[in-house]
C-alpha cells in the first residue's frame, strides 16, 4: 500500500522528533501508558467524508510572525477496547492534497464524539511547517502544547492554544505559540 506524500512526510517527522527528544521519549504516535503495542500511524481525515455546507474553517496561529490558512480539517477516531480517541485537525483533507503552510496538531482525547469535547481542555501534539522547504515546528521535548475546545459538534471543531512552545528543527530556537484552529469534521 502505498502512502501520499503527507502521510509520508509526517510519520518520517514523528519518527525523527521522537529520535531527536522532541516531545516524550515515545513516538507521537505511542499510545499512552508506554504499553509495548505498536504505535499507530496518523489518520489522516477522509477525502470524500461527509461536508456540511457552509462551515467557515481556518487556522491562525502565532510563532515567529503569523501563519494563516483558509482550510482546516478536522476527526475524531479510535476510542475503543479501553485506548483513548485521537482528535486530528490539520490544514490538508488529505496526504496528497497537503498544501504549505502545513498544520498538524494530535491529541489523544477520552471523548468518543464530536460534542463530547465542547469544553476539554488537554494537551497536544503540534507541527507546523511554513514552506515545503523550510524546517518543520515542534513541540519542545515532553512540553506538547495545551489547548482547549471550546466548539464542537458534528460540523466543526475550534481549539485555542492555551499555553505551549515550538522548536524550530532547523535552528533549534523556540518561540511562544498562541492561536486558533477551527476544522471541518469529516468522518465516513
Amino acid at each position: 500500500m502505498s502512502l501520499g506524500g503527507g502521510v509520508r512526510r509526517i510519520v518520517v517527522i514523528g519518527t525523527l522528533l521522537s529520535l531527536v527528544g522532541c516531545g516524550s521519549s515515545q513516538s507521537p504516535f505511542a499510545p499512552i501508558g508506554g504499553n509495548d503495542k505498536a504505535p499507530r500511524p496518523p489518520v489522516a481525515p477522509k477525502a470524500n467524508a461527509t461536508r456540511p455546507q457552509n462551515v467557515h474553517t481556518s487556522i491562525e496561529l502565532t510563532l515567529d510572525g503569523p501563519v494563516r490558512t483558509q482550510k482546516c480539517y478536522a476527526s475524531l477516531a479510535g476510542g475503543m477496547s479501553g485506548r483513548p480517541a485521537v482528535l486530528q485537525i490539520t490544514s490538508y483533507e488529505d496526504p496528497g492534497s497537503e498544501r504549505f503552510p502545513s498544520v498538524f496538531l494530535r491529541a489523544e482525547v477520552t471523548a468518543t464524539s464530536p460534542a463530547a469535547l465542547k469544553g476539554l481542555k488537554t494537551s497536544a501534539k503540534l507541527y507546523v511547517q511554513r514552506k515545503a522547504d523550510e524546517p518543520v515546528w515542534c513541540c519542545l521535548p515532553n512540553q506538547p502544547v495545551e489547548i482547549e475546545i471550546y466548539e464542537a459538534d458534528d460540523r466543526k471543531i475550534a481549539v485555542e492554544i492555551l499555553r505551549g512552545e515550538l522548536m524550530d528543527m532547523g535552528t533549534g530556537r523556540s518561540v511562544k505559540v498562541s492561536g486558533a484552529l477551527t476544522g471541518l469534521v469529516t468522518s465516513d
